[in-house]
């Protein structure tokens, strides 16, 4: 698991570079790893934890 960790900031990268990258889910901040299943929906498209 730690090799994989390492290993998303190069892999991310590459993803966003690449033709056709549309979106990768992350916080407000930039934290892909730190985002999860929402517990509640406004009904207009918010989540909320």
């Amino acid at each position: 698991m730690a090799e994989f960790m390492a290993a998303l900031e190069h892999i991310n990268a590459l993803a966003e570079a690449s033709p056709g990258y549309v979106w990768r889910l992350q916080t407000d901040d930039g934290n892909a790893t730190a985002t999860g299943p929402s517990t509640t929906n406004d009904g207009a498209g918010t989540l909320a934890r």
